[in-house]
């Protein structure tokens, strides 16, 4: 079977599919390059397709797993303190996100420092809540660590004496996946805890030394899920 060729005459002429009305839908220069003045559909695969130099994706392209689909940031740059204790309190670090898809997870990460109380030998928990309430139960990723079978949080040593004196200076990072199965704006919130009762001790977030604020910082990543 012979092959089909089709070819405009002269060296640098163009091969044009035009409508009825003479509009060109596919130019082809003599270099090979195409031009499809409207939209194309495949019903197979594009394989080797070459390099994209130029263009959009549509809301409708779907993304492999594990694919980044956008980053949200949130900081705090001003100390936090607080006289109370045993309940969740917000430390103003926080950030929002909105999924695109129920089926998505959001990868959620959160830096810390200057964290401390001042009762010596009392904690002050830090965990990220969503949403925020004082509540266990609204607790996604916190600092807990199981020691000897038994849940117990650490708080990466949060204890007194107070942050900002001569070498007592403490930084933590955690982070961890959420399945919140929502298209809806979401807030995910580092809040405090702290040990011990009344308003004898101060509990300290981002507290440098002599007062000075530190820089804390918390991302959201919607990842394909």
């Amino acid at each position: 079977m012979s092959d089909l060729i089709i070819k405009p005459s002269g060296t640098n002429a163009n091969f044009k599919v035009q409508n009825p009305s003479g509009t060109n839908k596919i130019t082809m220069d003599s270099d090979g390059v195409t031009t499809i003045a409207s939209n194309t559909t495949f019903s197979g695969t594009g394989n080797n397709i070459g390099t994209a130099t130029a263009g959009t994706l549509g809301s409708g392209v779907t993304f492999p797993v594990g694919h980044v689909l956008q980053v949200q940031f949130g900081h705090l740059k001003d100390n936090f303190t607080t006289t109370t204790a045993g309940e969740w309190i917000n430390t103003g670090l926080d950030v929002t996100i909105t999924p695109s898809s129920t089926s998505n997870k959001i990868y959620i990460q959160a830096c810390v420092a200057g964290v401390g109380n001042s009762a010596s030998g009392y904690n002050t928990r830090v965990s990220i809540l969503q949403p925020f309430a004082n509540s266990d139960s609204n607790v996604i990723l916190s600092t807990m660590a199981s020691n000897n079978n038994s849940s117990q949080y650490q708080d990466y040593n949060a204890q007194g004496p107070v942050p900002g004196g001569n070498g007592v200076y403490r930084t933590f990072t955690w982070g961890g996946f959420h399945s919140p199965s929502s298209t809806s704006a979401l807030t995910y919130v580092v809040a405090l805890i702290g040990e011990g009762s009344g308003t004898s001790r101060t509990h300290y977030f981002n507290q440098g030394h002599s007062s000075f604020a530190c820089y804390c910082g918390i991302t959201a990543w919607e990842v394909v899920g």
